[in-house]
């Protein structure tokens, strides 16, 4: 009796596996997902860097809905120069790098060249209002991925 049971959880585990793994690639394929290439360093879980010539080429990294063109009209849609900063006349190119985590939300965002902080928090604001992405994965397995965004502001 005992062995039916356990053949049973294990057979109800292995289904729930299959049924995620399915959910997963039919999310990828009606968001129009494309994978974002060469943008960033995958990182294990407890945090040390792995090297490029570890990553198996049926892996990935990282996706965000539509690519680049997605991250591209997150960003033209939701910046907006901040009046006080026109007004003092603030230029320059404001770099963020934040972490796309296992279950593909978007944390530890960190100005890593500001310009002000005016510039820096609406670069942060953009970057919040990101969609989850599909996470990066290795042998199979899903890693946190750092990655670093570049915001240019000029008039």
């Amino acid at each position: 009796m005992m062995k039916k049971l356990l053949t049973l959880i294990f057979l109800i585990a292995l289904h729930s596996c299959s049924l995620n793994q399915f959910r997963e690639q039919k999310f990828i394929l009606e968001h129009n997902y494309k994978e974002v290439k060469a943008m960033g360093k995958i990182t294990r879980a407890d945090g040390t860097l792995v090297s490029a010539d570890l990553v198996d080429t049926r892996d990935h990294y990282a996706m965000y809905p539509k690519g680049l063109m997605g991250i591209n009209d997150l960003i033209i849609k939701n910046i907006e120069y901040p009046k006080e900063a026109i007004e003092l006349g603030l230029q320059g190119r404001v770099i963020v790098q934040y972490t796309v985590a296992k279950n593909g939300t978007v944390k530890n965002m960190n100005v890593v060249k500001g310009v002000h902080p005016l510039l820096d928090a609406e670069a942060i604001r953009v970057l919040e209002q990101m969609e989850r992405w599909v996470p990066a994965r290795i042998n199979g397995r899903k890693v946190n991925i750092i990655y670093t965004q570049p915001f240019t502001f000029q008039f």
